[in-house]
């Protein structure tokens, strides 16, 4: 568990600071080669997370827009 709130506090952290870059540029420096991060986008990706994400996602923004 502290790995994962590590991971999130300072993803977070990241994202604020470099609000100006693009996601993906930030999760590409927030990989070592070989290391667990690396691992478990690879993972991510496989098991097909990012799209339910996306989907999820800007299914909340349509409801948001209609507000």
């Amino acid at each position: 568990q502290k790995y994962i709130t590590s991971l999130f506090v300072a993803l977070s952290e990241d994202s604020v600071i470099n609000s100006k870059k693009h996601l993906k540029h930030l999760v590409a420096e927030s990989q070592t080669p070989g290391g667990l991060n690396e691992q478990g986008v690879k993972e991510l990706k496989r098991s097909g997370f990012y799209k339910s994400l996306e989907k999820s996602l800007n299914s909340i923004l349509k409801r948001l827009n209609k507000s």
